[in-house]
C-alpha cells in the first residue's frame, strides 16, 4: 500500500508523516484508522465504538479483529476505501469531501454497489473437477499450482500459475486490473532477471495512462499501478509505450504457444 511510510522506503519521498494529523508516520493502520483527525468519521457509527477501546499492532490485526467479531465487513471495507479515497484527494488538492461526510457517502456507495449487483443463485454447486486428481485445500487456504517451461528452438519460457480456493474457483478480475497485474509481474519478473532499461508495452491505454501519469490513480487497480511505479525504481530507464492493436494480436499468440497463465482466486 502506497502510504507515505513506504514512498520514505522506496526513497520516492522524505516525509514519512501524516498530513492530516502530522503527529505519527503514516503506515496503513494510522492512514485508515489510528489517526485522531477520522475520530469525526467512526464517531456516529456504532459500528466502530470500539476504536478508542482497543489498540491495534497494524492494520492486519485490526482487519482479523472485525473478521472474528463478525462486523459488517462491507461497511468497514468501504469506508476505509472512502478514508483513502478522501486522503488521496485533499494531498493532491482535488475536490474531497469533508471527513465528516465520509461515513454517510460511505454508506450511499454500498447502497449503490449492492443496488446494482444481480443476485446470485445461492444454490450454485461447487466446480466438480473431472479427470482431475487435484485436491483443495484446507478451508481456510488457497492452493497455488505452479510450472514453467523452457522452449529453446522458440527462445521463449512460459509460466504457469493457478491460485484457487477449497471450492475450486478462480476469483475473476476486470480487464484493467488484469492488465495492471499483468504489468506489475512482469516488472518484478524482469528486474530479477537483471533487466536495467526498458520498454514496457500494453494494450489497455487505460493502465498505460495512469503509469504515465504523476498523479494517484483512484480506479479499482490504482494500488497496482502504484506497485509498478514503485518497482520503476529498480531500472536505470523505464518506458511507457501503448500497443497498436496488430502487435496485442501478435504478442497474445506468443502468450498462447508459451502458455503463460496467470489465474488468481480467493477464500
Amino acid at each position: 500500500m502506497p502510504t507515505k511510510e513506504s514512498l520514505v522506503r522506496r526513497t520516492i519521498i522524505k516525509d514519512p508523516l501524516c498530513d492530516h494529523c502530522r503527529s505519527a508516520s503514516e503506515n496503513p493502520l494510522h492512514a485508515l484508522w489510528s489517526c485522531h483527525e477520522l475520530d469525526i468519521v467512526c464517531s456516529n457509527l456504532e459500528l466502530w465504538s470500539f476504536k478508542s477501546a482497543v489498540q491495534f499492532l497494524d492494520f492486519k490485526e485490526l482487519l482479523s479483529s472485525i473478521i472474528m467479531q463478525e462486523k459488517n465487513l462491507e461497511v468497514f471495507a468501504i469506508t476505509m476505501w472512502s478514508i483513502w479515497t478522501q486522503r488521496n484527494q485533499a494531498r493532491l488538492h482535488q475536490a474531497a469531501c469533508a471527513l465528516h461526510q465520509v461515513a454517510q457517502l460511505s454508506r450511499e456507495r454500498l447502497a449503490e454497489f449492492l443496488a446494482s449487483q444481480v443476485a446470485l443463485d445461492t444454490h450454485s454447486r461447487p466446480i466438480r473437477w473431472s479427470n482431475c486428481h487435484w485436491q483443495p485445500p484446507p478451508q481456510e487456504y488457497v492452493k497455488i499450482n505452479f510450472d514453467g517451461a523452457v522452449f529453446p528452438k522458440e527462445n521463449k519460457v512460459g509460466i504457469d500459475v493457478v491460485i484457487r480456493n477449497n471450492m475450486g474457483l478462480v476469483n475473476a478480475y476486470s480487464g484493467d486490473e488484469v492488465h495492471a497485474l499483468a504489468a506489475a509481474m512482469t516488472l518484478s519478473f524482469a528486474s530479477n532477471i537483471g533487466i536495467s532499461r526498458a520498454v514496457l508495452k500494453g494494450d489497455s491505454w487505460v493502465v498505460i495512462k495512469a503509469l504515465m501519469e504523476d498523479n494517484f490513480s483512484l480506479a479499482s487497480f490504482g494500488f497496482l499501478v502504484e506497485d509498478v511505479k514503485g518497482q520503476s525504481q529498480n531500472f536505470d530507464q523505464l518506458l511507457y509505450s501503448h500497443t497498436k492493436k496488430e502487435e496485442a494480436m501478435s504478442t497474445k499468440m506468443m502468450l498462447e504457444t508459451a502458455s503463460m497463465k496467470f489465474k488468481i482466486g480467493k477464500v
